[in-house]
């Protein structure tokens, strides 16, 4: 009974941290998509910094 219990428990945690993961990298490749990822980061693209100039 309780092993199943923990069990359980270790399933329904690691399904939560599978889906936010999954959440997590969703986002990233929709900010990637509108060419916003890096600056959600804090990045700078260089390349394009120094073709700027």
């Amino acid at each position: 009974d309780v092993l199943d219990i923990q069990n359980e428990l270790f399933r329904a945690r690691s399904g939560l941290v599978s889906a936010e993961f999954q959440l997590r990298l969703a986002e990233y490749r929709l900010l990637a998509t509108g060419g916003q990822f890096l600056g959600s980061m804090g990045l700078t693209n260089q390349r394009a910094a120094l073709t700027r100039r």
